[in-house]
Formats: structure tokens, C-alpha cells, sequence
């Protein structure tokens, strides 16, 4: 090598090939995953606004690809905690506004970003009335910055402000529970901090309808010019609408940037020394161990505050991986009545929130949960995608996780990496909690799996019999938990979505009720199963919802595509199904049983054969029919490129 060179040598070689060989000494000197380049870490917050207690997730985004040892990072949280984990969850229990802080060292280099008021936990003025908005329609706006920046409770950087084009934007938005309200109250963000403050939206009108969305179904009913920015507050009289359009009076010019939308109803702002709860003790129900709790809700006279649903006052209990079904009001004015669950045993904490601050119990607030009989369910492999070398789905189920025979690598692939398995004594069971290992020591942290999606069947092994039961993040790292409500269990399948490099997994357990269901009490389960469902806010009414976000954009890279949910009050034979503009079918999502519950699916613009549909306005279909009756609902969505 040239390194090595004698000195004569050197010289005599011409300047240019001294230049290239000083270059290639540079550039071997700053090889990424070294540990001596620089790297100033790219910060990202969602949400950043919220009730509290605020669960806010911290990220590290140009870190992902690095050997991440190269960098040491010290979170400091604003409110007295700090983390030096890269991908950081903190909750926030306090109202207030905090700057957050982030320390980090890179190749010996210390360095510091300080975001002032990055996030702003909400007072209960702020929340009283605040109602949960869903997008309908609106117009172009650039890409990654679009309306359902409007209300994703994020103002931070790009991804918490849309940018709308197009001379006049708008957007339509409805209540996330489509029915007409009255607001008399918007409260909104004028600027993000990001772009020119040209750009800022300066003037803009709303309109309300209480029947469709055609423009001749719109009346406006306020206006807003002004130059100022920030949050902005602005009152009305009472305006009953169910849909809310919202339009900036700007030609763009360049785009228009607005962060943050939220609309309130009015309702009695509710004393939290007059309100409380209390316990009753719990029961067990196939596996889900529950308590009651009864919630007095009275406004500062003392007097009973009725008539208005939970979700008016943000009502919740509260218990980490615990949870409460829905909370409604019963036949005795200002008394609520909700059921709290635990799918582990133990002594419990419950609090109880009212605009996301505490009200005190009425007795002790803590609940003794029974002891589910679990057993550790022993699992076989049925079907995978690649995996590297001697590192197969077996050592994910073989109970070890040390070393390359202890650990799974799959991947790389451009599409989903999965891997079926099967309970190994061929018989359903009663599954409610999952656990697995995603460091076994043997790789670094961005090798691990932290998305990924659980689907399982109680039945067959054909696509339409897997269901999903969990579809999320974990941070990995340690023994990770997941805990589903009891369901019948014979074949689970675990999706790993498109992981361009390897990544690994070390151990995977499922774990069911201590009894092993024949045919004749799986179909007593499923009995059970909907029994349960109905007591954990079952719908009661077929349902079709607006996609989200929308408009939404596809391209050669981004798969994110859009979610659309619709429930089934019953189980039935459902068909979805993608239309463009002439009426021709152009992809068929669904088409097979399902049970009654919440559904949810994802579309990426997919037409088949690896073929995307282009921009323009398409429609999507339900069809649910059972014992003869049949529900069917069309409604728009928009894609742009």
C-alpha cells in the first residue's frame, strides 16, 4: 500500500496522486460505525400537546443506520427526569410547558440542542370541551406536510405543519364520532417556527354544515385577519355544525403553513375537590380480571354535572398496561360507571382523571387482582421467510438466546418478512399474553425488531383466518410483554414490515389459560369471547369512517399509504373494495367473515402486480351482510403524488 512507501517515492509521484492518496486517507479516517465521525443527532417529538399524563415519544432518526455506540446522548425531560436511551418514551404528569434538552457526544465532540417549550401538557381550561376531529376532505398541500398535521397533536418541525398550496386551501374535517355538535370556541397555531413568516397563514374563514359537504351546504359563520402568531384563541356564539371547513383567504403564492386546530363545545367546567370515585372489588371473566368503578362528576356548587358523555371531560382511569372499557353515565345524574381491567395479577394503583388531572377516591384506590392460571405454550415452526445461515425461526421458540444458535436474522427483503407458528400439540387454547427477547446480546440496537405485527387463528392456516391482535412499537432491548384480550388461539403469525437489513430476534413465548379447548368449548369460548366484547364497548351499529389521513400521497418509496377503519355490530361476510372515478373495481381489500368488533386496514395505493394507481379521487365500499340484511357505505378519498 502507498502508506508504506519509502519517502523517495513520495516525491517523486506526481502532485495529483498525492492529492487522491492524502483524499483516501480522509476518507478511511471518517468511515461511518467507527466511532470518530461527527454526528449531530436529528431530534424528533410525537406527540408534543396533550392531556396529561402525556406518554411523549423521543427519536433519534439519523441514528437508525449507525453503529449507535459512536454516539452517547443524555435526554433531559424539562420536568426533572433524563434518559440516555435513544429512542426514549417519558409521561408527562403535570400541566405545564417544558423545554427539553439533549446532550449528546459524538467522535469525543461534546454538543448540546435545547428545544424551549417543546412540549405543552394541557390545563383544564384548555381541554374543557375539546373535541377529537377526523379529516374528511381538503386540498394539496405539500409532501409529508398535510392536513392530518391539523390535528395529530404535534407541532414540531415538519411533521407537526401542513403546508398547503394551491390559491385558497381548505381543509373539511368532522367529530371523530360524526355526529352535529355546537362549538363556540377554536383555539389554533399560526405558526410552527418552521419556513418564512411570510408563509404564515394570516387570514382564513370556517363554514359549518349539519348535512353534507358540498360547497352549497356550507355557511360561514367567522373570519379571522390579523398578523399575529402563535397559538390563537378565538370565540363565537354557539355554531351547531357536523362539518367544519376551514379555509385559508390567501392566494399561496407559496404555501400556506398552519400547525395546530382544536374546537371545543361548551360545557361546565368541573370542580375537582367536589368530584371523586370508587372501587368495587374485582371478579374474574375468562382470564380478564376486573373491578368496577363508579365516578361522581359536580361542578364547584357541588352540584351533579349530567347529561354529557365522558369524552366531553376527557374522563379516564388511568393504570399503566392496565385498562377501563367505556365509560358512561347511568340512571343517576352525575354518576359514571365504567369497568377496570388487569391482565396481570397483583395489588393495582387506579387513578381516576377529569381533564387529565387527578380526583380523589372516595376509599382507598387500589384493587387486588386474582391470579390468571397461565401456562407457557410450546410452539413449532410452520412457514417463514428467508433467514440468515444457521440463525433460523427455531431459535426463536427453542429457549435459548445466546449466540447465533440462540437467535433469529431475517431479511433483508423489500417486502414483509414473517414466520407462521403452531401450537405444538395441535390444539386451540385460550392465549392473553405474549413475551419476547428482542437483544440476545449478539447485535446492535438498530438490528433489533421494534415494529412488528401479531395476527392469529383459532382455526386454519388460510390468510383470512388470522386476525390482528397487536400492530405497534416496542423499544426492545429486555423481555417485552404484550397482553391481548383471551382468544382462541391455534396458529400466530408475527410480520416484520419490509426490513432492508437484518434484523434480529431472540426469544418469542406465547401464553395461555390453563386449559387446552376441544370443539365443543372452542365454541363455547367464541360464546364467551362475545360476551366479553359486548361488555368492552362493543358497537352497536355497522360503521364506515374517512380514511386517514387524506388526501394521502404514494410513491416509489413511501408505503405508509392510508388507514381506514369501519366496525360490525355482529359478525358477517364482508367485501371492501377500491373505485376510480368511471366506477371500475380496482382493488378488492376484503372479502371474507368477520367478527363483530373494531376493524382496521391499511392501503398503499396497490392495484395488484406491483402497480400503483395514480393521483386523482377514488372511492371505497363496505358491504357487510349476515342473515340477510345487508349495510352498505361509500365515501371519497384522494390521492396525490
Amino acid at each position: 500500500m502507498l502508506i508504506h512507501s519509502p519517502v523517495y517515492e513520495v516525491k517523486r509521484m506526481p502532485k495529483i496522486v498525492i492529492l487522491i492518496c492524502v483524499l483516501l486517507l480522509m476518507l478511511t479516517d471518517i468511515t461511518p460505525g467507527q466511532g470518530n465521525e461527527f454526528i449531530k443527532p436529528d431530534i424528533d417529538a410525537q406527540p408534543t400537546i396533550g392531556f396529561p399524563p402525556l406518554a411523549v415519544h423521543f427519536n433519534c432518526n439519523n441514528l437508525e443506520d449507525r453503529l449507535q455506540t459512536a454516539v452517547e446522548i443524555l435526554w433531559d425531560f424539562g420536568d426533572g427526569t433524563t434518559s440516555r436511551a435513544l429512542y426514549p418514551t417519558h409521561i408527562y404528569e403535570k400541566t405545564g410547558k417544558y423545554a427539553v434538552t439533549v446532550h449528546y457526544t459524538s467522535s469525543g465532540i461534546p454538543g448540546t440542542q435545547i428545544f424551549k417549550n417543546l412540549i405543552q401538557v394541557y390545563s383544564p381550561e384548555e381541554q374543557a370541551g375539546m373535541l377529537k376531529l377526523a379529516i374528511v376532505d381538503a386540498s394539496h398541500t405539500w409532501f409529508k406536510e398535510g392536513w392530518d398535521n391539523l390535528i395529530d397533536d404535534d407541532t414540531f418541525g415538519a411533521n407537526g405543519t401542513v403546508s398547503a398550496g394551491q390559491d385558497f386551501p381548505w381543509v373539511v374535517l368532522q367529530f371523530d364520532d360524526q355526529n352535529i355538535r355546537a362549538i363556540n370556541k377554536i383555539r389554533m397555531l399560526i405558526d410552527t417556527g418552521i419556513g418564512h413568516y411570510s408563509h404564515w397563514t394570516r387570514k382564513f374563514h370556517l363554514e359549518a354544515s349539519t348535512t353534507g359537504v358540498y360547497e352549497s351546504d356550507f355557511t360561514p359563520f367567522f373570519a379571522y385577519d390579523d398578523k399575529k402568531s402563535g397559538w390563537e384563541t378565538f370565540e363565537f356564539p354557539t355554531v351547531d355544525l357536523k362539518y367544519l371547513k376551514l379555509v385559508i383567504d390567501q392566494p399561496t403564492g407559496a404555501f400556506r403553513q398552519v400547525g395546530e386546530l382544536h374546537v371545543y363545545e361548551p360545557v361546565p367546567l368541573l370542580d375537582l375537590k367536589n368530584s371523586s370515585f370508587s372501587l368495587h372489588p374485582p371478579f374474574i371473566a375468562s382470564g380478564i380480571d376486573s373491578c368496577v368503578v363508579m365516578i361522581n362528576l359536580a361542578d364547584s356548587t357541588g352540584h351533579p354535572v349530567s347529561g354529557l358523555p365522558a369524552s366531553a371531560f376527557h374522563l379516564a382511569v388511568w393504570g399503566g398496561e392496565n385498562f377501563c372499557s367505556d365509560i358512561k353515565e347511568t340512571t343517576s345524574p352525575g354518576l359514571y360507571r365504567g369497568k377496570f381491567s388487569s391482565f396481570e395479577a397483583g395489588d393495582k394503583p387506579v387513578e381516576v382523571r377529569v381533564y387529565g388531572n387527578l380526583i380523589s377516591a372516595d376509599a382507598p384506590n387500589r384493587v387486588t387482582f386474582a391470579t390468571p392460571l397461565l401456562e407457557k405454550v410450546a410452539l413449532e415452526v410452520v412457514d417463514g421467510t428467508k433467514c440468515y445461515e444457521g440463525m433460523s425461526w427455531d431459535n426463536a421458540i427453542d429457549g435459548d438466546f445466546a449466540g447465533d444458535d440462540g437467535t433469529t436474522m431475517a431479511g433483508p427483503l423489500y417486502e414483509d418478512a414473517w414466520v407462521i407458528f403452531k401450537i405444538q400439540d395441535d390444539a386451540a387454547k385460550t392465549v392473553n399474553q405474549f413475551r419476547f427477547l428482542a437483544d440476545s446480546g449478539h447485535r446492535y440496537p438498530q438490528d433489533w425488531i421494534k415494529e412488528f405485527k401479531i395476527l392469529v387463528s383459532g382455526t386454519k392456516l388460510l390468510a383470512d383466518s388470522f386476525k390482528v391482535v397487536y400492530q405497534g412499537l416496542k423499544d426492545g432491548g429486555d423481555w417485552e410483554s404484550i397482553f391481548i384480550k383471551p382468544t382462541p388461539v391455534k396458529y400466530i403469525k408475527i410480520i416484520i414490515p419490509k426490513p432492508r437489513k437484518w434484523k434480529v430476534l431472540g426469544e418469542f413465548e406465547v401464553y395461555a389459560l390453563n386449559k387446552t379447548i376441544g370443539a365443543r368449548s372452542l365454541r363455547e369460548e367464541r360464546r364467551t369471547s362475545k360476551t366479553i366484547a359486548a361488555e368492552y364497548n362493543q358497537p352497536v351499529q355497522f360503521a364506515l369512517y374517512q380514511n386517514y389521513p387524506n388526501p394521502f400521497s404514494i410513491n416509489g418509496i413511501s408505503q405508509s399509504g392510508t388507514i381506514i377503519r369501519y366496525q360490525l355490530p355482529e359478525a358477517s361476510r364482508v367485501t371492501f373494495s377500491i373505485f376510480n372515478m368511471l366506477g371500475q373495481e380496482i382493488s378488492q381489500l376484503v372479502q371474507e367473515n368477520q367478527v363483530a368488533g373494531y376493524h382496521e386496514l391499511r392501503w398503499n395505493g396497490d392495484r395488484g402486480t406491483n402497480r400503483k394507481i395514480s393521483a386523482g379521487t377514488y372511492f371505497y365500499r363496505l358491504l357487510a351482510e349476515q342473515n340477510g340484511k345487508k349495510f352498505q357505505k361509500v365515501m371519497k378519498m384522494v390521492v396525490v403524488h
